[in-house]
């Protein structure tokens, strides 16, 4: 049945709080606890194609009037009921919670069901009863399933959960009869039962109707608000964090010699695909890996001065690379063609390369971003700007779209920057090119799609000549798709379509740019829609594969880039898929493999793991390119990090981002773990993806089992025949479908399914997803995160006690780590700045962002290190490496051991710490 979650009940019982973000079998949703169980209420709607939706603002929290707002979102379908509501709470005299579900419908529409369902656990009532009506209706609530999945249904003014005792754990109540019923959620694998309270069935709604569900809940226990609002302040628990203005040269934060860069960028030639890695044309043979950060918006066209600083900085910080984007907005904002860039931004552009280029930094950039197309400048009569979105989709089907963004990518690759005597097309150091930013066709919705210049023209012209030529078109409709999302031949008509419009934009722009004279790299399609076929395009037109992953990416619940907000803020590792990312879907195993954005984003409290998560993850992947978004907005950042408050994305500004950048370069451009050996192919036919069939899935979001990407290289590879030297391969119709537990048996089918994870192939990593913990052991950089008490990696122990925190240890002289006379040690806790308000426990749900200082949560680490004897030093250090103070240091047998503690110093919490061999002949 398809099933929209527009809403989650937020209440509590006393002596407990709220828990939002949480999962109850991985859904997720504001939860409440009665006692030591958790309860979960949520509106759902099924529309037409019963398919799951998505939101566009999830829940918007009014504590001031005990009330939540929502809105659904698009469905994958392509409907969108534009269902806005709210659930207002009060409570009487007894403690009794009254709640009013108010839905209000935004247009006419066609829905299947809508029913607000309550979830209740099997631990809270398994043996017990629900009594209906005083005692009119009843059924057990059976200890073991027993294959039936409804238990009661009917007209009911009054429940009553009865726990296995005989204690009536909950009531609720209704003003009149209300139509419901009542199922054994375990006939769907979930662990307890639901509550169904239906609001319609099988009806066609009008804009402007209002529905209206109002009952009340009652327990033993007095019934609490929920809107408990936590605001970060200074004190005991939050220590001020101050950055140095810039790191210091030579110190164990200056990672420019750690990382090999060799400068200036380009004196090795273009870079150039070999099989999945990057090289040097003037290097063959040798690997090249890039590592950096989003320059965006001015910051590609600020002072020189800046740009040199800037520069520098990255370097030392362990980036070899840069991608620049969202600057073509800044770049030709005000002109009136929204395509001629002044000379005055030129110039300023063109110091910013020679910076990068002399400090051996590459860069890759967007050719469209974000750039304002006004309409007339495209041939449309009309006055404005066209929508970003809308633009990118009019670059497959409209002539005169595709001509503006020529003669602006033309403008700047025939530009000679005068400070290197060569124009951008001849440019080795601007590297690599995505046509479009998440740009992928289907990304628009059809009724929006179809209304673009140009489109209704393509497809009347495709759909007659595949009429004409195939017989399995014969039953498609010759009208416009209503859905790119459905599981039938009509909509697996439309996928190939934007197949073929998007093949058709790729290869004139690649074709384009190669008349200019460049050798740059080119792909595109990185974010959003993606039909497995879209994989042809990757393989026949791109020069390697690009897409885009964040972990704990923000939701907007009321107004986009607006207050309030939520993220997951669960464990990385123990959510779901061990960490990995989504994006492995989406490679191609015989191409070099980048991500162009990727971020562990604020204010998540675990993304100081992101660092060795990532760095780990990449490497064994053997991922050739990768850079995290962003640098920051303002140019001034560069200068002084200090005054710019932690956002969602910004790593400059933000100790626990900027120091997880330490160990990611060791890892992954030092080369600290080697590539996985073993592949695990998912293998694609051609023939197959090239003619009219319906998908396994008609997008490509993940592996249900790509968690087992930590032992074999993970991707698709478009081939006839199957991989006999794969670990093991995977074919079409298993890859979207096979479970966690199915891979994970034919990989370990000697393993205990209760067993945690064995090491990966290579023995550096341990994973525990039950645990949440995560360890990294190589000879140079040992690394561990967990949320409490003791682990180990190789020859580091650490123990945090009871705050979440990531700890690792970086050789800096090269040798391994027993036996080097240098090491960087970093105590990662959590990082918010003064002032920032959230709304029940945790960081999921944010109401207001705070203004520096930042403030690191306190968190101590008695961290030890094996070494092979010798005497230390260990000093406190700055965040530019500045040596602060001499840390107590003991030695236990062939260890040296010190504690951390981030609140150390009072003026400045402590979060790095260097140890030196001394006395070394």
């Amino acid at each position: 049945m398809m099933t929209v979650r527009i809403l989650t009940l937020a209440a509590a019982i006393t002596a407990a709080t709220t828990l939002f973000g949480e999962k109850i079998d991985g859904e997720p949703g504001a939860i409440f606890r009665l006692r030591d169980s958790k309860i979960k209420f949520q509106a759902i709607v099924d529309v037409p194609g019963r398919r799951m939706a998505s939101l566009t603002g999830d829940m918007f929290p009014d504590p001031a009037n005990s009330t939540w707002s929502f809105r659904l979102g698009m469905s994958p379908n392509g409907i969108d009921p534009d269902i806005s509501g709210s659930l207002k709470t009060s409570f009487d005299g007894s403690g009794a919670m009254n709640c009013t579900y108010r839905f209000v419908c935004g247009k006419d529409c066609d829905l299947y069901d809508m029913f607000i369902s309550g979830f209740f656990p099997n631990d809270l009532l398994a043996g017990g009863r629900i009594v209906a009506d005083g005692g009119r209706k009843s059924a057990d609530l059976d200890v073991v399933f027993k294959g039936r999945g409804g238990i009661l249904h009917g007209d009911f003014s009054k429940l009553e959960f009865i726990d296995a005792k005989g204690v009536c754990r909950l009531t609720v109540t209704y003003r009149k009869p209300q139509k419901m019923a009542v199922r054994d959620a375990r006939s769907w694998g979930r662990s307890g039962f639901g509550l169904y309270q239906y609001l319609l069935e099988h009806k066609a709604v009008k804009k402007g109707e209002v529905l209206e569900l109002p009952f009340t809940i009652s327990a033993p226990e007095p019934l609490e608000p929920a809107f408990e609002r936590r605001v970060v302040k200074r004190g005991p628990d939050w220590i001020p964090a101050v950055f140095d203005k810039e790191i210091l040269s030579g110190s164990a934060c200056d990672f420019s010699k750690l990382t090999g860069i060799d400068a200036p960028a380009g004196k090795h030639g273009w870079i150039v695909p070999k099989g999945e890695n990057f090289e040097f044309e003037k290097l063959p043979g040798k690997r090249q890996r890039f590592y950096g950060n989003n320059i965006c918006w001015t910051l590609p066209m600020m002072s020189r001065d800046r740009c040199r600083k800037l520069a520098r900085e990255l370097v030392k910080n362990g980036y070899n690379s840069v991608r620049l984007h969202y600057w073509d907005i800044m770049a030709a904002d005000g002109v009136n063609d929204g395509t001629t860039i002044p000379e005055k931004r030129l110039a300023g552009f063109d110091g910013f390369m020679k910076e990068m280029i002399d400090a051996g930094i590459y860069v890759s950039t967007d050719l469209f971003t974000s750039r304002r197309i006004p309409y007339r400048s495209i041939g449309i009569d009309k006055d404005g700007h066209v929508p970003m979105d809308q633009y990118k989709q009019l670059l497959l089907v409209h002539e005169p779209a595709v001509s503006n963004l020529e003669v602006y990518v033309k403008q700047i690759l025939t530009h000679i920057n005068p400070l290197t005597g060569r124009d951008y097309a001849h440019e080795p150091a601007l590297a690599w090119y995505c046509l479009v930013n998440e740009g992928n066709s289907g990304n628009l919705n059809p009724d929006v799609m179809v209304k673009l210049p140009g489109c209704k023209e393509a497809w009347d012209r495709w759909i007659k000549e595949k009429k004409a030529s195939d017989p399995a078109y014969a039953k498609v409709s010759v009208n416009f798709p209503k859905s790119f999302r459905e599981k039938d031949l009509d909509s697996a008509a439309a996928r190939q379509f934007l197949r073929f419009i998007e093949t058709r934009f790729d290869s004139r722009i690649k074709k384009f740019v190669r008349s200019l004279g460049s050798k740059a790299l080119v792909s595109s399609m990185n974010h959003w829609f993606n039909a497995p076929s879209y994989q042809l395009i990757r393989e026949d037109v791109y020069d390697y594969v690009d897409d885009h992953f964040y972990i704990d990416h923000p939701h907007f619940l009321g107004k986009n880039r607006g207050y309030p907000t939520r993220c997951k803020a669960l464990n990385p590792v123990a959510d779901g898929y061990a960490g990995v990312p989504h994006v492995v879907a989406r490679r191609l195993l015989n191409k070099p493999f980048t991500v162009t954005e990727y971020n562990y984003s604020a204010p998540g409290r675990f993304r100081g793991a992101g660092g060795i998560l990532m760095g780990s993850f990449a490497s064994l992947q053997n991922w050739a390119a990768i850079w995290r978004f962003c640098f920051g907005r303002q140019e001034e950042r560069v200068e002084d990090p200090n005054p710019y408050r932690i956002t969602f994305h910004d790593t400059w500004s933000d100790p626990i981002m900027r120091a997880s950048e330490y160990v990611f370069a060791a890892l992954y451009l030092r080369g600290d773990i080697a590539p996985l050996e073993r592949r695990m192919p998912v293998t694609l036919s051609r023939r197959k993806l090239e003619s009219l069939h319906v998908e396994p899935v008609y997008t490509v979001q993940n592996f249900p089992w790509s968690s087992m990407s930590w032992y074999a290289r993970t991707g698709t590879e478009i081939s006839e025949k199957r991989d006999a030297d794969a670990l093991f391969d995977i074919s079409y119709a298993d890859a979207y479908t096979m479970s966690a537990p199915m891979a994970r048996k034919r990989i370990f089918p000697a393993l205990d399914p209760s067993a945690p994870m064995p090491p990966t192939a290579n023995g550096q990593i341990g994973i525990d997803e039950k645990k949440g913990t995560f360890a990294v052991a190589t000879p140079r950089t040992c690394g561990t995160f967990t949320e409490k008490g003791v682990m180990s990696a190789g020859g580091l122990s650490t123990d945090i006690g009871d705050e979440p925190a990531t700890v690792w240890a970086v050789s800096l002289d090269g040798a391994p780590l027993e036996s080097s006379t240098r090491i960087l040690f970093a105590h990662l806790t959590d990082v918010q700045d003064e002032g920032t308000v959230f709304i029940g426990d945790g960081v999921s749900c944010l109401l207001k962002w705070g203004e520096p200082p930042h403030l690191m949560q306190r968190g101590t680490a008695k961290i030890s290190l094996a070494v092979d004897g010798g005497e230390y030093e260990v000093w406190a250090l700055s965040s530019g490496g500045r040596r602060i103070a001499k840390v107590p240091l003991q030695r236990d047998g062939g260890a040296l051991s010190f504690v951390a503690n981030t609140a150390r110093d009072g003026n400045s919490a402590t979060w790095l710490y260097e140890a030196v061999r001394i006395n070394v002949k």
